[in-house]
């Protein structure tokens, strides 16, 4: 006897099995996704009734189609048909996905969940070949990889920034630190000298009051000495507490752009999206994709060329004049080659 499940209908007990879900998938063979839910529906439910490891050759004797096939419908099911029922009802964003065919839902499985009735619906999927919106999905994962190689590349150059300036920091408080200690020792000197005896022995001077005089003068040379010093000791110091205090508040500003640096590359992201989206409307997707894309990346490649021309003013802007000339140099050279390149095409 076969292996089968039974369902309560109005008229009593109704036994399904393997030989009439069969029947029912090849009833529902069709084109477009509403079919192919309802065949994966089935696939879902003999591979539950079966016992392990028959599923494979049930599908190919009983339904005709292959194993690999049998999975797809499936996998759409569970994608489409389970989880997103809501999708299949009678709002606009049902009649993005369900009215697609098979192997254009396939494919729009290489978008996450969340984001595909949203992408169906804004590249136009319907209208596209799958050629063209396998292109699409393409175009969107490589503006994705660009944002995160964007991204990367901001947050590397952030920590490195920030331990720069980390480094910077404790140097300069070293500095700080070596300028207290100076002040500190002349200090100790000064007040050394000031504590000594009134009375020091020069040979070169025979009565007592030139003595007193030598050794009153001789103190307040070595007083005025050391007070120049104390001077000069407190402006360095005084510097390196001032250097201090902006490496500071490098490293907090520094640490700000490190916190920013994902929202700031997941808004060019969007920006990306958003100017793809538009330029596929306008032109409605009635003439040839490649131009879309062109488009798409020639504002980008604008966008691209105007950032590195403001790089190079503010090189100048820091009087740093040859490394201005030398990128200036650079770009020159890469745009004679996009040129030379475009003139042979």
């Amino acid at each position: 006897m076969e292996n089968g499940l039974t369902t309560t209908g109005g008229a009593g007990v109704i036994e399904r099995t393997p030989n009439m879900i069969a029947a029912e998938i090849r009833a529902y063979t069709g084109t477009m996704l509403n079919a192919v839910l309802e065949i994966g529906r089935r696939f879902c439910e003999a591979k539950e009734i079966l016992p392990h490891g028959e599923f494979g050759d049930w599908v190919r004797d009983q339904t005709g189609y292959p194993v690999s096939t049998a999975n797809n419908y499936m996998r759409l099911f569970r994608e489409y048909g389970a989880d997103q029922g809501s999708l299949f009802g009678t709002s606009a964003n049902s009649q993005t996905i369900g009215n697609l065919s098979y192997t254009k839902a396939l494919a729009l499985l290489e978008v996450p969940a969340e984001e595909r009735e949203d992408f169906a619906r804004e590249v136009g999927a319907e209208a596209l070949s799958v050629r063209e919106l396998k292109e699409a999905i393409r175009e969107r994962e490589e503006r994705i990889a660009q944002a995160e190689n964007v991204a990367e590349g901001y947050k590397l150059k952030l920590e490195r920034e920030k331990l720069e300036k980390e480094s910077l920091l404790a140097q300069k408080a070293g500095e700080v630190e070596a300028a207290n200690a100076e002040l500190e020792r002349l200090r100790q000197e000064l007040r050394e000298l000031q504590e000594a005896p009134k009375e020091v022995a020069v040979e070169t001077v025979a009565d007592e009051a030139a003595i007193k005089a030598a050794a009153k003068e001789a103190r307040e040379a070595a007083e005025k000495e050391l007070k120049a010093k104390i001077a000069k000791a407190e402006k360095e110091r005084d510097k390196a507490l001032k250097d201090k205090n902006e490496a500071e508040r490098k490293l907090e500003a520094a640490k700000l752009d490190k916190d920013s640096a994902e929202d700031t590359a997941k808004k060019a992201q969007e920006i990306a999206d958003r100017q793809l989206a538009e330029l596929r409307k306008k032109l409605a997707l009635a003439d040839s994709p490649e131009k879309v894309s062109f488009k798409f990346w020639f504002d980008q490649g604008q966008a691209c060329v105007n950032n590195m021309l403001s790089c190079v003013r503010k090189l100048r802007e820091e009087g740093k004049d040859e490394d201005a000339g030398k990128l200036t140099h650079a770009l020159t050279v890469f745009l004679d080659k996009a040129k030379e390149a475009a003139g042979n095409d």
